[in-house]
């Protein structure tokens, strides 16, 4: 009670920061780079970024170069949490492709998964998936693909819409397979010379290797731009049901979100010269 008009002062100096109901005394340690976070995060969220915890942390460390870097700061996991609290912020990692899900499709497709796949192996089976980065009218499809234990990986397709991008006239060699449509989207074609050209050499070098026998299935979302059906050998394609990918397709229970977040992690890193 002494120290009423203090407290009562401080809080209208300060009501800005005093969100989800907490008031402290004690403002954050860089309260200019929480603020300026807040504000990126607003942003961004407005203009429909999805925005994930690592980035919020790169994004803190370049607003803590910004502001002159005069203390000691790794935006570490403990910050992130206070800071989402200070902001009554629950969640903030967005995962899984926006359709409509078909759940009875689904639980169908299940029980046609269960007897196509043998329980008893764990290397009998290929997942793949299809993610489209559309911004605005540039555009990049890209393609990942690995087995189901993740002891397989093969290397990202990128399709752009340009056969050679200037930015890359001088890279002799690529760190993923890169095709080129006008569209920048799968196509027909594409995926076929992709499954018979790079995944199916690669697939029966990998079983060679552990001594398996050269079979093996591809698991791909349903899209009109694969062709009906595709096989070499006993290795063939098998389409998942419409609208059923978020629910069961593997390569969507969280591969595509960290490949998301680590590239954008990346390039921001890349940007402000941290790499």
């Amino acid at each position: 009670m002494k120290k009423e008009e203090k407290y009562r002062k401080w809080v209208e100096d300060h009501e800005d920061v005093l969100l989800s109901g907490k008031k402290r005394i004690k403002l954050p340690m860089h309260p200019l780079v929480y603020e300026a976070v807040w504000m990126w995060f607003k942003q961004h969220r407005i203009a429909g970024f999805p925005i994930t915890g690592p980035i919020l942390q790169i994004q803190a460390l370049n607003f803590w170069k910004l502001f002159g870097a005069t203390a000691e700061f790794k935006a570490s996991p403990g910050w992130l949490e206070k800071w989402k609290v200070r902001h009554g912020i629950k969640r903030v990692i967005l995962s899984g492709e926006k359709v409509s899900a078909d759940e009875a499709g689904a639980a169908v497709y299940k029980e046609k998964f269960a007897k196509i796949v043998p329980r008893t192996s764990l290397n009998s089976a290929s997942v793949t998936a299809a993610a489209g980065f559309k911004v605005q009218k540039e555009r990049l499809t890209v393609m990942a693909c690995c087995n189901a234990s993740g002891t397989f990986k093969l290397p990202l397709v990128v399709i752009g819409k340009y056969a050679k991008f200037r930015a890359l006239k001088n890279l002799s060699t690529l760190p993923v397979i890169y095709k080129n449509q006008k569209s920048a989207w799968m196509s027909a074609f594409l995926f076929e010379d992709w499954f018979k050209t790079q995944f199916v050499p690669e697939v029966e070098k990998f079983l060679a290797s552990k001594g398996l026998p050269p079979k093996a299935i591809l698991f791909v979302d349903n899209c009109s731009a694969h062709p009906p059906k595709v096989a070499v050998n006993e290795i063939r394609v098998e389409f998942l049901p419409p609208n059923t990918t978020p629910l069961i397709q593997p390569m969507d229970q969280g591969c595509l979100q960290n490949i998301k977040s680590l590239y954008k992690i990346r390039l921001k890193a890349f940007y402000h010269g941290a790499i």
